[in-house]
């Protein structure tokens, strides 16, 4: 059964897991993000939020290497990711795109044993087929398990690359527009998910999930980033950052904004757009 609002616990502890400073990226001459400074710790979720071309995706890219940064670091478990051998930085960094396509006929059990590789010596064993299976589970996907991945709907392909960013069993998840393509329940069920995961206290696992929806970010993570012009706005929890004053200098929209309680997560009501942005 799915928590209400209210009920969601909090993560977070004291190690840190991931830590960014100084962080520059460039496309061209054109200065994508500058000065990026953070870090994450163990069972901890943090949502990136900033308008269009604000930087969310490239910064998810930075993290994991598949945008090379200009100045600065990023370092996992004290370890520079740039040195990383690709087998480690498999095994310390999971990764979901915005979107994902293929042709390529394969059953989604065989897509989430895709996960296991960075484990896989020679052979996957029962211990991983018995995680793919729970994993399909967990995540509501045991009719698709030997469905063709390339006959699923954009909404279940999502799904199942956000399991497969599991079964990897990374200490990082790294989720760009995670729900995306997926309706209103499957988007709670997802995050609950996902939530839980991070939660758990013997797992020490963190995630870091860039997106749009403003209530998602809000009512499932620990801290909110907020990206403006390549910047980092603010950064703290999501009473502290989503806030009208940051809402319409971002976004260039007026809001209401209904404070959690023990009963209902923060909920932000867009209103109409400024003429002139502050």
């Amino acid at each position: 059964m799915m928590e209400t609002p209210g009920e969601l616990i909090r993560g977070g502890d004291s190690s840190v897991i991931l830590k960014v400073e100084n962080l520059h990226f460039r496309w061209g001459a054109n200065e994508v993000l500058k000065n990026i400074n953070f870090d994450v710790s163990g069972n901890e979720m943090v949502a990136i939020l900033g308008k269009n071309g604000a930087g969310k995706t490239t910064l998810i890219k930075c993290l994991n290497r598949i945008n090379q940064v200009n100045e600065g670091k990023v370092t996992i478990a004290s370890k520079d990711v740039s040195k990383m051998p690709l087998l480690d930085l498999s095994k310390s960094i999971s990764y979901v795109p915005q979107t994902v396509r293929t042709s390529f006929p394969m059953e989604v059990f065989d897509v989430l044993m895709l996960g296991r590789r960075p484990h896989v010596s020679w052979r996957t064993s029962p211990l991983d087929k018995d995680l793919v299976s729970q994993t399909l589970r967990q995540f509501g996907l045991e009719e698709l398990a030997f469905r063709r991945f390339d006959r699923l709907s954009g909404g279940e392909r999502q799904r199942v690359v956000i399991a497969k960013a599991v079964v990897q069993d990374p200490s990082i998840y790294l989720l760009d527009e995670p729900t995306s393509d997926l309706d209103l329940w499957t988007q709670l069920l997802t995050m609950e998910t996902i939530r839980d995961i991070i939660n758990d206290s013997g797992s020490g696992k963190s995630a870091i999930f860039a997106i749009h929806d403003i209530n998602i970010a809000a009512r499932y993570s620990d801290r909110v980033m907020l990206l403006h012009e390549g910047e980092i706005l603010a950064d703290g929890p999501p009473e502290d950052v989503i806030t009208r004053s940051n809402i319409a200098k971002v976004f260039g929209v007026e809001c209401d904004i209904t404070q959690a309680t023990n009963d209902h997560s923060m909920n932000v009501v867009i209103g109409k757009p400024i003429t002139k942005r502050m």
